[in-house]
């Protein structure tokens, strides 16, 4: 709860209204009690070669799609077809039921 507190002094100190008895908890404790925590799905319009580059060039990309952090999914921009990056690799996107 200090770093709840210290959250609502730096937006107070900068003239964001917090009302009262509001609290603020990170992503990863959000009722986390009663559902599946929600994740970010992007989708991408390029190549499965280009995205997977940035995934392994790029240390924070590569750490958020790796650890299931967010969803990645990338749309091929000649045929269309969608895939997700999944385990580590890209298969055939399937929407869930």
């Amino acid at each position: 709860m200090a770093n709840d507190f210290r959250v609502r002094q730096r937006l107070t100190e900068r003239g964001i209204a917090i009302p009262e008895n509001t609290w603020f908890l990170g992503a990863y404790q959000q009722m986390i009690e009663i559902h599946e925590p929600m994740r970010f799905m992007f989708v991408i319009e390029t190549t499965e070669a280009i995205m997977s580059k940035i995934i392994n060039e790029n240390e924070s990309i590569g750490r958020l799609c790796r650890g299931e952090w967010v969803q990645l999914v990338i749309m091929d921009p000649d045929t269309g077809e969608l895939s997700q990056f999944k385990a580590g690799k890209f298969v055939a996107y399937q929407a869930d039921p």
